[in-house]
């Protein structure tokens, strides 16, 4: 697909993305899928995606339901694929990987020649940090450990997700060559490597504990009382990160777990970095933008490679930033994982 074709089918596809935006917000923890579109996917060519063939809910791990992840392998396209693996968003608390197949980036990445995985991961209330990036790290090991069986290439994987999906993102990024907390031998393939060669993130967190004073210190034109607050009891990261003692400072075991959670720290201790893609909505009125700003800092004191984009008038989930940043993903991607051979 030539680039202006790309451009032309990102920014047709924008709409329909407004929408599913709007779907997903209201759907239950796990994955959304029902019985009779998992029986569609599995025994339908191609699936939900144009030009693939899909592999519905894989089980990557056997310790809860959730742990699933939909596969699509182009149906045309040079072997061993390289694979993008993708996080939806929705707070740690929402949302399913069905919102990521349907927005516009997904049929661009297989029409580019990329295998597109899409993974559930275990929500709060069913498991709180660091559930969800175990399981964000079972599922590369288990794609890595089946590569043969899908044509996969284990040297070209990439990391790609948006909002809380953009936080797993990164931190596969940060943490592949170092043992952390979100390693969990238990969820299979513990001798394959989590690591990932490139990062896409698209308005993710990376502080929790900096957020407010972030937003209060730059708020968006186009929400300067309203931005979102995230360190008060109830709020999404507080009780996916620390429960019912939310991001209480004074409480040991929070300061610990939101430490743990910071991935800035990961990156001034990994010993390799893969090249980042990062953009943020400068009317994010959600995630302030300067958790990107933070992020794309840090890595550039590491001498990593980073590019960061502010997208003007863009909002939090704005579709317009998929549209517009797809591109440059794929660029990137292109970059780094030449042709084999």
């Amino acid at each position: 697909m030539s680039p202006r074709a790309l451009v032309m089918l990102l920014a047709c596809a924008a709409c329909a993305a407004c929408v599913v935006c709007a779907a997903c917000a209201t759907q239950p923890a796990g994955p959304a899928r029902s019985a009779a579109e998992v029986e569609f996917a599995e025994t339908q060519g191609g699936g939900a995606i144009s030009g693939a063939t899909s592999h519905a809910a894989i089980p990557y791990a056997a310790s809860s339901p959730t742990q699933k992840l939909d596969l699509f392998v182009p149906q045309n396209g040079r072997k061993p694929y390289p694979v993008v693996v993708r996080f939806h968003g929705g707070a740690f608390h929402t949302g399913s990987a069905r919102m990521v197949e349907l927005g516009p980036a997904a049929e661009a990445v297989v029409a580019a020649g990329y295998v597109f995985a899409a993974v559930n991961y275990r929500l709060a209330p069913e498991a709180p940090f660091p559930a969800a990036a175990r399981d964000a790290k079972a599922a590369v090991r288990f794609l890595r450990a089946n590569a043969e069986r899908w044509d996969l290439d284990p040297e070209r994987f990439a990391a790609w997700g948006d909002s809380a999906g953009g936080w797993l993102a990164v931190m596969l990024g940060v943490t592949g060559d170092q043992p952390t907390a979100f390693d969990d031998p238990s969820l299979g393939n513990a001798h394959v490597s989590a690591a990932v060669q490139a990062v896409v993130d698209w308005y993710g967190p990376t502080d929790f504990a900096q957020m407010d004073a972030q937003h209060a210190a730059h708020p968006p034109v186009a929400c300067p009382e309203t931005y979102e607050r995230h360190s008060g009891p109830s709020t999404a990261e507080s009780t996916w990160v620390c429960g019912d003692r939310w991001l209480d400072l004074g409480d040991p075991a929070c300061v610990a777990a939101t430490r743990a959670a910071n991935l800035i720290g990961y990156v001034e201790t990994a010993r390799v970095l893969p090249p980042f893609m990062i953009a943020h909505g400068a009317d994010d009125c959600t995630v302030p933008w300067s958790q990107s700003v933070a992020l794309a800092e840090a890595l550039r004191k590491r001498e990593a490679e980073v590019t960061y984009t502010k997208v003007p008038r863009a909002r939090h989930a704005d579709p317009h930033i998929e549209a517009s940043e797809t591109p440059r993903a794929l660029e990137l991607l292109a970059k780094t994982f030449p042709p084999p051979g």
